[in-house]
């Protein structure tokens, strides 16, 4: 018997630590139209709703290697 795999979608960008925007809103924002997700980040960050403090970027290949294996989970 096959397993039944639900559609993903791969989201990639940056964290929010407010959670006013990044990835936390957009998984959100997926999750309500019914729909999983699978993630890369590229950043996190330091910030409130008015202020970004602080940008520390991933390193491009860590990003490509979370876009990877994400997709190789969630191959159709």
């Amino acid at each position: 018997m096959a397993l039944r795999r639900d559609p993903h979608v791969l989201v990639v960008g940056g964290s929010d630590s407010s959670g006013g925007a990044g990835i936390a809103r957009d998984i959100e924002t997926i999750a309500s139209i019914g729909v999983r997700t699978c993630l890369a980040v590229t950043a996190l960050t330091v910030q409130t709703h008015e202020a970004v403090m602080e940008i520390h970027p991933s390193q491009p290949d860590l990003v490509a290697d979370q876009m990877r294996a994400a997709l190789q989970a969630n191959k159709v």
